[in-house]
Parts: C-alpha cells; sequence; structure tokens
C-alpha cells in the first residue's frame, strides 16, 4: 500500500479543480495532509520535505518518498531518449 501517489494527487486535484472552480484544496493522505493548487491547468503539490537529490552519474536520484530517478535532457533528441528508455529497463523493478 503506497502512502500517496503525486500524480493520482493531481488527477484528484484537476477533477476537483474543474468541478467547483477553486484555485486550491488540501487533501488527506496516509502521508498526511498535502496543499492541491491550480495555476492555468497546471496542479502543483506541496510534497513535503525530501532529501537534497545525489547525482549518479548522468542522473539525479530524489527520494520523496518513493524512490525516483530523474534525468535532464536537452530536449527530445532520438539520442538521448533512447539512451533514457535503456538505462529505464535497467532499473525498474
Amino acid at each position: 500500500e503506497e502512502r500517496m501517489c503525486g500524480n493520482g494527487i493531481r488527477c484528484v486535484g484537476k477533477y476537483y479543480f474543474d468541478l467547483t472552480g477553486r484555485d486550491q484544496v488540501s487533501v488527506a493522505t496516509l502521508d498526511g495532509s498535502k496543499r492541491l493548487y491550480c495555476r492555468s491547468d497546471l496542479i502543483a503539490v506541496q510534497m513535503g520535505r525530501f532529501e537534497v537529490p545525489q547525482k549518479i552519474g548522468d542522473y539525479y536520484f530524489v527520494d520523496t518518498g518513493c524512490p525516483h530517478i530523474v534525468a535532464v535532457m536537452s530536449g527530445s533528441e532520438d539520442k538521448e531518449r533512447t539512451k533514457l528508455e535503456e538505462v529505464g529497463r535497467l532499473i525498474s523493478h
């Protein structure tokens, strides 16, 4: 059982904001209360504290309660996308 899903809570927020016309709401999760904001159809969530990202090779490791690997890309170039897909297959579980 996950304590909170960032993408999932954004979907809930989008539904709520579209339904009510409001631009802020607090949502109770197993990881505590999260504040959501709607700005021009973009949904932001105050996720809480997390450690400073660690650089590992070309990537960054960030643990927000659920580990993430972040790749900074200069664009949508095929070479970068292919490399990212290869790395993703190696580290996914």
